[in-house]
């Protein structure tokens, strides 16, 4: 674990290294079309002081005949309004915003999923200077940028939301989503991502009282539904109809797809990992699909070597914890 003052002072030259590789060496756009268009506009609205193709709430995000997706636009023109610098120098200085945003980003999305600092700084190193991502936000005025920067902060808010009983999350979590699409239209995908989460989380919070009140035939049945169109299914081993493997097992028969056992929450030792891993395999289980139990572990690799040696080879509990001895 590096102190606080190290991890902070690795991450600012991080973040200068993805200032450094993005110094404007050639020529401003490069022929990008999207650019060049993206640039004309924001000079209309800064020359018109309007944005003349929102004939209607929807042209906003660009889903009206004859509109486009504003945020970029409407970014760049309220920048070279407040500033008054000219257009080139506000999409250099938006592009290193966003290069600074993503290395914050993904450094706190990466701590969120592992506690090794060495690998969150590692991951902000690798995304910021990834060469697409670069290339994207090289002086050009493109709306790509901004959208992977605003779709890794929804997935870090989303996530965070999972673990917090505030409801701000969730707002915090809709704005984003509402400012993606302002962006670019590839943020549609969000609606299908988003609906997918949505039944997530009302399953992992509302089967288990389901099931308490209506009975286990009634459990069967919800499981049923969620392979409705689905190629694999993930529950909750614990706290899903009473948690025991005959019990499970009934979700698994009653299941035409795979069923695999989500990892829950950080469990207090390595041997009731095995022993849920254990009963899932016992219960018809397909597998296993463990994030903090494994990622979090102080021994990352040996406790995924456990999980499989007795979801592969069947071993025993007994067996797999030998493999965490070595």
């Amino acid at each position: 674990m590096f102190p606080r003052k190290t991890v902070l002072l690795l991450l600012l030259a991080i973040v200068l290294v993805s200032l450094v590789v993005r110094f404007p060496l050639v020529e401003h756009e490069r022929y990008e079309s999207d650019s060049y268009f993206i640039h004309g506009v924001s000079n209309s609205i800064v020359r018109e002081g309007q944005a003349a193709w929102t004939f209607n709430p929807l042209s906003y995000v660009g889903y009206y005949p004859f509109s486009y997706p504003s945020g970029v636009p409407f970014v760049l023109a309220e920048m070279s309004i407040l500033t008054g610098l000219n257009m080139d120098v506000c999409i250099l200085m938006v592009d290193a915003i966003l290069a600074t945003l993503l290395c914050l980003v993904i450094f706190c999305l990466s701590r969120e999923l592992i506690h090794r600092t060495e690998f969150a700084l590692l991951a902000a190193l690798l995304v910021a200077t990834a060469p697409r991502f670069v290339d994207t936000t090289y002086w050009v005025g493109s709306a790509r940028g901004l959208e992977v920067v605003m779709i890794t902060l929804l997935v870090f808010v989303t996530f965070r939301s999972g673990f917090s009983r505030s409801n701000l999350f969730l707002v915090v979590s809709a704005l984003i989503g509402f400012a993606c699409l302002a962006v670019h239209h590839m943020a549609v995908l969000l609606i299908l991502y988003g609906a997918g989460y949505v039944l997530a989380v009302l399953t992992m919070r509302y089967l288990p009282v389901f099931s308490r009140n209506r009975g286990k035939k009634w459990a069967v049945v919800a499981a049923l539904s969620l392979g409705l169109g689905a190629t694999l299914v993930s529950l909750s081993y614990f706290g899903v109809l009473g948690n025991s493997v005959e019990s499970f097992g009934e979700v698994v028969a009653g299941c035409f797809v795979p069923v695999v056992i989500a990892g829950g929450p950080q469990m207090e030792t390595d041997r009731d990992v095995l022993v849920m891993v254990k009963g899932a395999m016992e219960a018809g289980g397909s597998g296993v699909s463990i994030g903090r139990n494994a990622f979090q572990h102080k021994k990352p690799s040996l406790i995924v070597k456990a999980i499989c040696k007795i979801v592969h080879e069947g071993s025993s509990v007994e067996d797999a914890l030998k493999v965490l001895s070595r």
